[in-house]
């Protein structure tokens, strides 16, 4: 399904429902008051071992500026 705030896409693991653009915003504001480097990803190869905190900022500005208003 789609919906104004909403996307399916499809990768490894089948379909997948991302979230809103408020959502994103929500999770990187839940980890800001926390230092990390490495972030574990759910699929073998999608780790980040350095600079992920930076790399979470990154990557929620572009999924934000792709699918927010």
């Amino acid at each position: 399904m789609r919906g104004p705030r909403m996307r399916v896409c499809t990768g490894d693991a089948g379909r997948l429902v991302t979230i809103s653009d408020g959502g994103m915003r929500r999770i990187v504001e839940a980890v800001e008051p926390y230092q990390f480097d490495q972030i574990y990803g759910a699929w073998f190869g999608r780790n980040i071992k350095g600079n992920g905190k930076q790399a979470l900022r990154y990557s929620a500005d572009r999924y934000i500026a792709a699918i927010g208003d």
